[in-house]
């Protein structure tokens, strides 16, 4: 009986032991195969040619959070059908794993002719033509986009920064209410970069043109200096929300920073000529206490509440 029951276990761990292998087989075979020389290769010899991007580049990136994807575009001009290569990973190309989108899909999206828009500055002064304003965003110091650009073309709202570079200007027309956007793709001067395309901004979109727009704690900060106000070094308070993150450490005028959407940080000023105090209302977000504080949007400031005056009084 035992020896049976010995067999058996034996068997059956003999039967694993080979699946794994097999499938450990089956894995190196399939990243062997898909290894960018390989489809290549295949693509070669079925007619395709390489073809390069719009920026005259072989190869379009992006990053994702653990990840790395690149595409690179063929095209058979005997039926001027057109594939594409993708790979992901780091490293040596070939150590990428890497597939054929039969479909090419992005190739064809990515290569399209010029949109005929021109280059930023001509598609920018064609919408200011029809009555457009570029729209003035405040940036913060990590936007990392701006690089010289934004104070030229404060319109410039984000960059993808990854593959194409896309980037997006947005402007607003007041005698309708409506917005548009530019978007250029390519690197180098923005005099230079193609104007891809103009579109219309969802309502979503436009929501976060309005919290760009509002001007940051450091420009209000400093406008309340110029009004002879000064930040009030205020006692850490006996709850977190008092000094959050520990920002008190950095801005001890802070008064209240609640975590939530809803109810906006608190930071206080007084002016000793009048002898009086006012509260700026900045919106929170994600940030480190001692360098992003300065991005914050300030919603709007207002002469302290009862209740906020006696807060204000007990931890002077």
């Amino acid at each position: 009986m035992v020896v049976k029951r010995t067999r058996s276990v034996g068997f059956l761990l003999t039967l694993v032991i080979g699946s794994l292998i097999v499938i450990l087989l089956s894995v190196f075979a399939v990243t062997a195969k898909g290894a960018y020389d390989h489809a290549r290769a295949k693509l070669i010899a079925d007619g395709y040619e390489p073809l390069p991007w719009r920026n005259g580049k072989l190869e379009s990136c992006q990053r994702g959070a653990t990840d790395r994807s690149c595409m690179f575009a063929f095209e058979r001009k005997s039926d001027n059908t057109q594939k594409a290569i993708q790979t992901l990973g780091v490293g040596a190309l070939n150590s990428r794993r890497a597939r054929i989108i039969e479909e090419g899909y992005l190739a064809i999206r990515y290569n399209q002719p010029p949109s005929g828009l021109g280059t930023y500055p001509q598609a920018r002064a064609r919408l200011m033509a029809q009555g457009y304003q570029p729209l003035k965003f405040f940036h913060g110091r990590d936007d990392y986009f701006c690089d010289g650009i934004c104070d030229r073309y404060p319109e410039l709202e984000d960059c993808s920064g990854t593959g194409l570079n896309y980037c997006w200007f947005t402007f607003f027309r007041p005698s309708d209410g409506r917005y548009r956007q530019i978007v250029t793709t390519g690197e180098g001067p923005i005099a230079r970069r193609d104007a891809d395309s103009i579109d219309t901004p969802s309502p979503e979109m436009i929501e976060r043109f309005k919290e760009k727009m509002l001007p940051r704690y450091a420009t209000v900060r400093a406008q309340m200096a110029g009004q002879g106000y000064k930040p009030v070094k205020l006692k850490e308070g006996p709850t977190y929300w008092e000094c959050p993150d520990r920002i008190c450490e950095h801005y001890p005028e802070v008064l209240t920073c609640q975590d939530t959407l809803d109810k906006p940080c608190q930071f206080v000023f007084y002016r000793a000529s009048d002898r009086a105090y006012r509260v700026v209302n900045l919106k929170r977000l994600d940030f480190d206490a001692k360098r992003r504080v300065w991005d914050l949007p300030v919603t709007g400031s207002a002469q302290p509440t009862p209740a906020q005056l006696k807060g204000i009084a007990a931890r002077r």
